[in-house]
C-alpha cells in the first residue's frame, strides 16, 4: 500500500524532469532514451488508476516473495512479455512542447496586434474630434460676405473681384462637397476681407463628379447652372453672386451626400432672388437654362484640376500650385510676394 502510493508521484516526476529538447549524437531525445523507465512505471500507475484493487495486488505481489519462493522452490517463470519501450513518446512530448509554445507565442502575437488596432482607432477618433472642432472655427467671424465684388464668367470659369490687381488664386468646388462647405463656413468671411479691399481675385471652377451622391442625381449641374444665372443676370451688383454662393454652401442649405432630398430648381431661384438676385436670373434657373453648358464646365474644371495635379475638392491653386489651406494660408498668401 505504501509502494503504490509513493509510484504515482515517482512516475510523473520521473515523466517530467526529462528535458525535451536535450538529444544524444543519434538525435535521439532524452524523452527518448528513458522511455522504456517511464513506460514501465505509467503502466502500472493507470493500472493502480484504473482498477486500484487489482494493481495494488499485482505491485504488492512484484515486491513480496511469491509462495513457491517461501517454499525455496525456483521461479516459476512468467509468460507476460517484458515492456517494450515506446520510441514515439518522446518526440510526442516534444510536439506537444512546441505546440504549446506556438499557441503562446500566437495568444502573444494576437493580444499584441489587438493593442495596436485599439490604440490606431483612438487615435483616428481624437484626430477626427479636433478636425471637425478646428472646421467649427469661423475665422475672422462677423466680417459677412464680399458686398464690393462683383462676378464675370468666362468659358465657365467665374471670376470674383472688387479690382483687377489682385493676387489671383483659382478655387476648385463642388456644389455637392462638404468638405467645400467646412471651407467656405471656416474661411469665407476670412477671404471676404481681402476680396473687398481688391487683394485678391478669386476664379471659382465649379465641378459636378458629386452628381452621383445627390438625391437627384443631378444637384450639381443644376446648382452650377443656377451660379451661372445670377452671375450673367445679376453679377455686376455687388455682392450677389458673393451672397448666392455663400447661401448654396451655407450647412443650413446644401444637402447631404446620399440624403432623403436636395433642393429643386425652384427653391434654387427663390434663394437667388432672397439675396438680391433679379427675376431674369430667378426664370433662368428655373427653366434650367445653363444646364448643358454646366455639364460642359464642369467637366472642364475637373480636367483642369487633374492638369495641375489637385486631387478632391476644396482646392486652391495660386500660379497653378496647390495651396496648403492650413488656418494660416490666407495670411500667408497676403504676405508672399
Amino acid at each position: 500500500m505504501t509502494r503504490w502510493r509513493r509510484g504515482v508521484p515517482e512516475v510523473i516526476d520521473r515523466a517530467f524532469s526529462v528535458p525535451v529538447h536535450d538529444t544524444d549524437a543519434e538525435g535521439r531525445s532524452a524523452a527518448t532514451r528513458h522511455s522504456g523507465d517511464i513506460v514501465s512505471g505509467a503502466g502500472a500507475t493507470l493500472r493502480a488508476v484504473i482498477t486500484p484493487s487489482t494493481t495494488l495486488y499485482a505491485i504488492t505481489r512484484q515486491n513480496s516473495p511469491r509462495p513457491d519462493e517461501e517454499r525455496g522452490d525456483p521461479p516459476v517463470p512468467s509468460n507476460r512479455p517484458p515492456a517494450s519501450p515506446n520510441p514515439s513518446s518522446g518526440k510526442s512530448v516534444r510536439r506537444e512542447s512546441v505546440a504549446a509554445v506556438r499557441k503562446t507565442s500566437n495568444n502573444r502575437t494576437q493580444l499584441i496586434i489587438g493593442a495596436v488596432a485599439v490604440v490606431l482607432i483612438i487615435a483616428v477618433v481624437v484626430f477626427g474630434l479636433v478636425q471637425n472642432k478646428a472646421n467649427d472655427v469661423r475665422r475672422n467671424d462677423g466680417y459677412g460676405i464680399a458686398t464690393r465684388t462683383t462676378a464675370t464668367i468666362s468659358e465657365g470659369v467665374i471670376t470674383v473681384a472688387a479690382g483687377t490687381t489682385g493676387k489671383v488664386i483659382d478655387i476648385f468646388e463642388d456644389p455637392m462637397c462638404p468638405a467645400c462647405g467646412d471651407f467656405e463656413y471656416q474661411f469665407g468671411q476670412e477671404l471676404a476681407q481681402p476680396l473687398n479691399e481688391g487683394k485678391v481675385i478669386a476664379r471659382y471652377h465649379f465641378m459636378i463628379f458629386l452628381n452621383s451622391v445627390s438625391p437627384s442625381q443631378d444637384y450639381s449641374t443644376r446648382a452650377n447652372a443656377a451660379m451661372m444665372c445670377v452671375v450673367q443676370n445679376s453679377g455686376s451688383t455687388p455682392g450677389v453672386f458673393a451672397a448666392f454662393h455663400d447661401a448654396l454652401f451655407s450647412r443650413d442649405f446644401q444637402p447631404e451626400e446620399k440624403g432623403d432630398s436636395d433642393p429643386s430648381n425652384n427653391d434654387l431661384a427663390a434663394k437667388a432672388t432672397a439675396v438680391g438676385a433679379s427675376a431674369a436670373a430667378a426664370d433662368c434657373i428655373t427653366a434650367g437654362t445653363n444646364i448643358e453648358l454646366a455639364k460642359t464646365t464642369g467637366q472642364a474644371s475637373s480636367d483642369a484640376l487633374a492638369a495641375a495635379k489637385g486631387e478632391g475638392t476644396p482646392t486652391v491653386l495660386r500660379d497653378g500650385v496647390k495651396i496648403l489651406t492650413n488656418d494660416n494660408w490666407i495670411p500667408d498668401l497676403l504676405a508672399a510676394g
